[in-house]
């Protein structure tokens, strides 16, 4: 299950999620370098999203499930409310073919990102509740919660922590002072500082082992444009970046190849 960090201030929203994909039977990794994020530019708003929970959706990566239906639904030409809506829908549909064989269907997908009025960020899950806290039961439904800003500028950062939230204890006393020193530092930075309490969960006992130390960080800007970093370990000169989707245009699985050399999948053809 992974580990997501969302930091909402007024010019950027920085997302940063660990890229562990396990086994929900045994616990086994199926992949520690999945990419679990996407990037929506729609009618009237821009934003990023990621996934914790469950690995797969009709068979395919739960990411990519996302990607194609978004893409089938032309998002990129609807409001954010409505393609929330739509996910909402989409996933408890989705699930409740897993429930009917009993199969574990934990799901939140955190959306963050800029409209005409500001920051927002909006929960879709079927098993946090509107503090990120986990149920005790998997709901039937997915539920939305959504969350603007107030009238007043954020005084510091507004951080959301969904997935695997136990191991977080083991940074709690950071938290507060990333979200007042960072609020006016740069998302390179803020992102780094992110990434690093990802890391240091991976330390927690009992939780530690379900979230990877490679981490994908997205950006969006209040100005509409995006950023992203890789973050592994070790370093690779193979980039991966997240899903992207707008009006007419839907790109997945994007690598990037910073060198030397050629990578192994490049194909002139």
């Amino acid at each position: 299950m992974t580990l997501i960090i969302t930091a909402l201030s007024e010019t950027a929203i920085v997302q940063v999620s660990d890229r562990r994909l396990t086994n929900s039977r045994d616990g086994s990794i199926l992949d520690d370098l999945a990419v679990k994020s996407l990037v929506v530019s729609c009618a009237d708003a821009g934003f990023t999203m990621a996934y914790t929970g469950i690995a797969e959706l009709g068979r395919k990566r739960t990411d990519i499930a996302l990607a194609d239906f978004l893409a089938a639904e032309n998002a990129g030409s609807l409001d954010h409310i409505e393609i929330i809506e739509l996910i909402r829908s989409y996933l408890s549909s989705e699930t409740a073919k897993l429930r009917r064989f009993s199969f574990w269907h934990a799901l939140t997908v955190t959306v963050a990102g800029f409209n005409i009025n500001g920051p927002f960020v909006a929960m879709i899950s079927n098993f946090e509740d509107a503090a990120g806290k986990q149920l005790s039961v998997i709901d039937d439904d997915f539920r939305v919660t959504l969350f603007r800003r107030s009238a007043q500028p954020l005084p510091k950062l507004a951080l959301i922590v969904n997935g695997t939230e136990q191991a977080i204890r083991l940074v709690e006393s950071a938290i507060e002072p990333v979200r007042k020193r960072y609020i006016d530092r740069n998302p390179k930075e803020l992102s780094d500082a992110l990434v690093q309490l990802i890391r240091k969960s991976t330390e927690h006992r009992e939780f530690g082992q379900r979230i990877g130390k490679n981490c994908l960080s997205t950006v969006v800007m209040s100005n509409g444009s995006s950023e992203c970093w890789d973050y592994r370990t070790p370093e690779s000169p193979e980039q991966h970046i997240p899903h992207f989707i707008s009006r007419g245009v839907v790109y997945r699985d994007i690598k990037i190849w910073t060198g030397p050399g050629v990578p192994s999948w490049w194909s002139e053809k």
